[in-house]
């Protein structure tokens, strides 16, 4: 199996992956993807006609991305992560096999990883992190303090960043939810 080499921690914002990811890292000498370090890049090679959510956000403004109602963020959300899979998977197909690597990032839904692993389910290479949901919103907002520093960050381009921690949160608990319970389906919780 071509990705028999990569080790794949997802799950929701705030959930621990890259920090677990880092120290793994370090502590094995291990090569590190991280899904968000990508999305940028992801954005700018979507097609139309094969990402026509990855497309349509490429052109939308923060406002327009993350203050949606809870629902249609999370239904939204979770197509654009599987549309943005086949993307993460020509990049790490691309990166030398060299040492093992591990793979973060909340793209990494467990209906897209488990068919990869060398035994769907084997949770010696596939993992999904979900944040306890009564810490969460304590993690947002120590991360995204405020006042911000508006020219460092990207919230800054929102209308209310506290509303937009206190929606995140929210979003990050239901999609957690969501998570869990397709983890469970596929075998990798």
């Amino acid at each position: 199996m071509q990705l028999s080499h990569i080790l794949w921690i997802g799950g929701s914002p705030c959930a621990g992956k890259s920090s677990i990811t880092r120290l793994l890292a370090q502590q094995y000498n291990l090569q590190t993807y991280s899904c968000d370090d990508h999305y940028e890049a992801h954005l700018n090679r979507a097609a139309p006609d094969k990402h026509p959510l990855m497309s349509n956000a490429a052109g939308m403004t923060w406002n327009e991305v993350w203050m949606r109602p809870i629902e249609t963020l999370i239904t939204r959300e979770l197509a654009f992560y599987r549309e943005e899979f086949e993307m993460v998977i020509e990049d790490l197909l691309a990166l030398p096999r060299t040492t093992p690597i591990i793979a973060e990032g909340a793209a990494l839904l467990p209906e897209c990883v488990s068919p990869l692993t060398p035994q769907p389910g084997n949770l010696h290479r596939a993992n999904r992190r979900v944040p306890i949901e009564r810490i969460r919103p304590a993690r947002l907002g120590s991360r995204y303090p405020e006042p911000m520093p508006r020219s460092r960050t990207s919230l800054a381009k929102l209308d209310g960043p506290r509303r937009w921690v206190r929606q995140s949160s929210c979003r990050g608990c239901q999609s957690a939810r969501v998570a869990r319970n397709r983890g469970r389906r596929h075998a990798i919780y």
